[in-house]
């Protein structure tokens, strides 16, 4: 049986980040391999375990979500649905976790409006979490190309990624 590799980020709050092989796959797939595409996003959704966060599923544009070379704008009613699809499905387990969305750029990094609209959405958010995730997807053709962030009520920060 082949094992598939799990990324793992380290959060402030002494848990681990996992994204599933799937996740990364499909982050990966959605990245902008021309300076001419269009942003994708999405919402991150997944379960807390008592040692870990797991990303289990995105979800990825939609024809009523606003796409353009360095804007993606995702939205909010269909986000909703998913999140309530979800949760319901899975009795509960599954939550929203917070966003993604990608950058035509090698190395991934947030922008002056990502950074702003992280912090408006953890504001805004009527989820019972203290947090919530962004992930920045890069350009680079390998699977793991990402900007991982973690933003509470001291902002948002950069989560290293764990390779042991």
């Amino acid at each position: 049986m082949v094992s598939l590799p799990i990324l793992r980020y380290e959060l402030p709050i002494n848990k681990e980040l996992r994204l599933t092989y799937d996740v990364s796959l499909e982050l990966y797939e959605n990245r902008q391999v021309s300076a001419e595409e269009y942003e994708a996003g999405g919402i991150l959704l997944g379960s807390i375990y008592d040692d870990f966060i797991q990303i289990e599923a995105i979800s990825i544009p939609g024809g009523s979500d606003i796409r353009k070379p360095f804007f993606f704008q995702r939205d909010r009613d269909r986000a909703q649905r998913l999140i309530n699809q979800a949760h319901e499905y899975s009795q509960g387990l599954t939550n929203y976790l917070g966003e993604w969305h990608t950058h035509y750029q090698k190395i991934p990094q947030p922008s002056s409006l990502d950074i702003s609209e992280m912090q408006k959405t953890f504001e805004k958010s009527k989820i019972p979490l203290q947090f919530i995730v962004a992930i920045i997807v890069g350009n680079s053709d390998f699977i793991g190309n990402l900007w991982v962030g973690f933003q509470d009520k001291n902002g948002l920060r950069l989560c290293s990624e764990q390779t042991d």
